[in-house]
């Protein structure tokens, strides 16, 4: 019982982090929120424009983020966001076309083979 109340309090933790302003700046913290499962909409929508691509990057590989929030970062100017966003299982179709065009070797080439 122990471990599996401590693992929802730990949860409810990450989620509130990005509300406490000392912590939301640190890098490592905004990535983790970035890749967590249960992040909320209104958090997405925060950290899809996040100043470090790192944490893009995490955004776009969860695949719990919907597909508006794909679509923006499969227009992100870092190459490895973009990637990162059609690696993503959740990528709509539409967004894997549009990267298929993408001006990045690379990204076309992630995409042709995935």
């Amino acid at each position: 019982m122990w471990p599996c109340r401590f693992s929802q309090i730990r949860v409810v933790l990450v989620l509130l982090l990005l509300t406490l302003p000392a912590l939301a700046a640190d890098l490592s913290v905004r990535k983790r929120l970035a890749g967590h499962p249960k992040i909320t909409a209104a958090q997405a929508g925060q950290l899809v424009g996040d100043k470090d691509w790192q944490v893009r990057e995490a955004l776009a590989s969860n695949r719990r983020v919907s597909h508006e929030i794909l679509a923006k970062l499969a227009r992100d100017a870092h190459q490895l966001v973009r990637i990162a966003v059609a690696t993503n299982l959740n990528t709509p179709e539409s967004v894997h076309l549009q990267l298929a065009a993408d001006q990045d070797q690379s990204v076309r080439s992630v995409v042709a083979r995935f």
